[in-house]
């Protein structure tokens, strides 16, 4: 156990549940929530989470997903939560090629909120493949701000997580532990908040999609 060794450590991004060992890390489900928020408010109805395997960040993601459209009185079926099984962006366009194929297409989703960038680039590569624009026919949010969400076609609408800033804080809570005496001090969890990036890759809701 961290707690055990002989130097200070702190968790980058995790959870210690003894809360014996500093943790950091951005409010993932914070900011799945806000990311879902911006797709319901820009008229969205039918949205789909990609993500994929059963870790904590994971289960967080599908959590502020959820919250959104509890806040919003809608309810969201098991099936709009699709795993894509990796978060390669090649792998992703694999397989999201074959759930389409299998689906005949998006329908009835006219937005999908992906876990990570990586995820959000694989699926609109493969929306694109299909023959969709994005976000013309479908809009696509992403999750990371990572730079080169930037540079995509288009450019991808995400969630900022702060890892900068996440880095900064571990140095201080590392220099706290190690300046202050055993017992002197309880091990502290800080949760940095997201904050929503707008670019060109989400815009309002098909009319095809809009009844749904």
């Amino acid at each position: 156990m961290l707690y055990k060794l002989p130097s200070a450590s702190v968790i980058l991004s995790g959870q210690d549940q003894s809360m014996r060992v500093d943790t950091v890390a951005p409010s993932n489900r914070f900011g799945a929530k806000l990311a879902t928020v911006h797709l319901l408010e820009l008229g969205h109805k039918k949205i789909a989470l990609l993500t994929w395997g059963n870790r904590r960040v994971a289960k967080q993601w599908t959590e502020g997903f959820l919250d959104a459209f509890r806040q919003a009185g809608l309810n969201v079926p098991v099936s709009d939560i699709i795993d894509v099984g990796d978060n390669q962006q090649d792998v992703v366009e694999t397989n999201f090629r074959k759930w389409l194929s299998k689906h005949n297409g998006p329908s009835p989703y006219s937005a999908f909120f992906c876990s990570t960038d990586n995820v959000a680039l694989g699926a609109m590569n493969a929306l694109q493949n299909h023959g969709y624009s994005v976000p013309n026919d479908i809009s696509i949010m992403g999750f990371d701000n990572a730079l080169f969400g930037k540079l995509s076609s288009p450019s991808l609408s995400t969630i900022h997580v702060p890892m900068e800033e996440t880095g900064h804080v571990a140095l201080n809570l590392l220099e706290e532990a190690l300046t202050l005496p055993d017992g002197e001090r309880s091990a502290r969890r800080v949760e940095l908040g997201c904050r929503l990036i707008l670019r060109n890759s989400t815009g309002v809701p098909n009319s095809s999609f809009s009844k749904s």
